[in-house]
């Protein structure tokens, strides 16, 4: 097997045929026709089904393109060190956060980082914390700053605790519930959702997106024993969800630390609940397998002093 096989086996899927991969990686039809013919016979196996149509995956081109895909990733990773150290140009270090680290993270540890590292591109990712957990999984970010999964579901990662996010019901000052008390006050009461921003198109949340999300939450609030919502409004940016609160009589279940950035000035408060929702544990991932460049471990290590000054703050560290 050889890296250009598996370059050329990328770009025909990527470019959805061989014509198409050709001009892209500006190679010969027939050069990439043979390249991939090699590769199926070395091992015996189909990977593509050709048909008028063009060409697509057999079960084994899938299986194979997960692996070339993982390799030609860290490929680019080692290059890209290489150069960094022979010709000292800036590195990359790519992170992702989920909602409740990206408040405070961003405005305290990535401007300090950049500040000591000038020539390093940091790149950022917001999500869920389900989508930043499994983009460090598939190799495109080295660091994940999200709750942290399950122990049973750790398989493969390095945690560390950083602090606890307190999650809690959000609503605007003056709101008819906002001197309630119980969960079950919430009934048929309409709801905001902050959506995973890479599975929500550019025009909005789709309809099959409004429906899974709407799924998940449903499934959420009987877990911490709320009632049903009226109806879900899902939306990708916090400071639209914030904005339509203030102005509406909708809920949202977020971080109590949105209100230190984002509440007070719009008018926003948190419900007092006799039960409160459980405190989630935020921590930094990394790959197991994978060696962090030094440039990461010196954001993962301004990472973890910053969680344990915040930890410490809010009065000690929960056991992870």
């Amino acid at each position: 097997m050889k890296i250009q096989q598996l370059h050329d086996l990328a770009a025909v899927v990527r470019h959805g045929g061989i014509r198409a991969a050709a001009r892209a990686r500006r190679a010969s039809q027939a050069g990439i026709t043979l390249s991939l013919q090699r590769l199926e016979q070395q091992y015996g196996l189909s990977l593509f089904v050709r048909n008028g149509r063009g060409i697509t995956l057999t079960s084994h081109g899938e299986i194979a393109l997960r692996h070339a895909e993982a390799v030609l990733r860290e490929w680019e990773r080692a290059e890209q060190a290489l150069r960094s150290m022979a010709c000292q140009r800036a590195s990359t270090v790519r992170i992702g956060l989920s909602l409740d680290p990206s408040i405070f993270v961003g405005t305290h540890v990535l401007p300090e980082f950049q500040r000591r590292l000038p020539d390093v591109e940091l790149h950022v990712m917001h999500g869920a914390s389900e989508t930043i957990v499994h983009a460090l999984r598939a190799g495109r970010i080295e660091l994940a700053i999200a709750t942290l999964p399950p122990p049973a579901d750790r398989a493969g990662l390095r945690c560390s605790a950083l602090y606890d996010s307190v999650p809690a019901i959000l609503c605007r000052q003056g709101h008819p519930l906002a001197a309630a008390r119980k969960a079950s006050a919430l009934r048929d009461c309409n709801w905001i959702v902050l959506a995973d921003a890479w599975s929500v198109p550019a025009s909005g949340a789709s309809t099959s997106t409004q429906s899974n999300v709407r799924q998940r939450f449903e499934q959420k609030m009987a877990g911490h024993g709320l009632p049903p919502p009226r109806s879900v409004l899902v939306l990708s940016s916090l400071m639209d969800a914030v904005l339509l609160m203030g102005a509406s009589d909708y809920l949202a279940e977020m971080p109590r630390g949105v209100l230190e950035r984002a509440g007070s000035p719009h008018g926003l408060l948190a419900l007092e609940l006799d039960d409160m929702l459980p405190p989630r544990q935020v921590g930094l991932m990394r790959a197991a397998d994978r060696p962090l460049p030094a440039e990461a471990r010196t954001l993962a290590a301004m990472l973890a002093s910053f969680g344990r000054i915040r930890q410490a703050l809010r009065g000690g560290v929960r056991p992870g």
